[in-house]
């Protein structure tokens, strides 16, 4: 009891009043929407269908363990062998660009960032179909053919199409395939193909992870120099494990 003046005042609510404002602290939690509090540091989900560079890496890996010799390294090449094998071959003012041994695409997005996409056809070839599936994932709009880099100039040609009648050759040709794990007569007849698919002054731009001074290393040059009219090594990259040696080799004129 509380008394102001002569008034004596309860503080106790009148009969039925806690009961009234119980009712009515249910009904408001009842009708007012809980909000969940987002969790610090959660991270936003990756849309479905966008693969990451982790996978990508996991299905090279698990094609490497299936086929050493086909896929030819552990990883994906690096960032810069990426930048490194797409340089100094003027893929900027080429016309039409093929990518042999695409693998799951780490050299592919360099390709994208220096040719016109206004005035360049590109296309890739890869013969893994686990691998050309991923690389499918991660560029759905790139022309990629599951095929046989043997058949090159047949595959320029249908890539083409018909309204370029003639010989439809290649300004330049990158290349990922382990070149010097193949034996020596698939490894030439290969040369001899992207020498055939190129247009005068076109170029073949390629890794290896072979020590220049290697006999390998020798051999696979010499290679070069029996199909192309200019042979050069680029610096080598050392930021790739292993370091990445770039071969760039230009077509002599038909």
């Amino acid at each position: 009891m509380a008394q102001v003046g002569n008034a004596k005042v309860s503080r106790t609510a009148p009969p039925g009043a806690k009961s009234d404002r119980a009712r009515h602290e249910r009904a408001a939690n009842q009708t007012e929407p809980k909000i969940a509090a987002k969790p610090r540091g959660a991270a936003a989900k990756r849309p479905s269908g966008a693969p990451s560079r982790v996978t990508s890496a996991i299905v090279f890996f698990r094609e490497f363990l299936r086929s050493p010799a086909a896929v030819g390294a552990l990883f994906p090449t690096s960032a810069a062998i990426g930048k490194a094998i797409t340089s100094r071959i003027g893929l900027e003012s080429a016309e039409f660009v093929a990518e042999i041994g695409a693998g799951t695409g780490p050299i592919t997005k360099h390709i994208l960032r220096t040719i016109n996409h206004e005035r360049c056809t590109f296309f890739a070839v890869e013969i893994n179909e686990k691998l050309a599936h991923e690389f499918r994932s991660r560029f759905p709009d790139v022309h990629l053919v599951c095929g046989d880099a043997l058949k090159l100039r047949s595959l320029a040609q249908q890539v083409r199409g018909t309204k370029h009648r003639g010989h439809a050759g290649l300004d330049a040709v990158v290349c990922a395939i382990p070149v010097s794990l193949l034996p020596a007569a698939a490894r030439n007849a290969l040369f001899e193909e992207v020498a055939k698919s190129l247009k005068p002054g076109g170029w073949l731009s390629l890794i290896t992870y072979q020590v220049p001074m290697t006999p390998k290393a020798r051999e696979l040059r010499r290679a070069l120099r029996a199909h192309f009219d200019e042979v050069r090594m680029l610096p080598p990259v050392w930021g790739n494990v292993p370091p990445g040696f770039i071969l760039q080799a230009r077509c002599r004129p038909k």
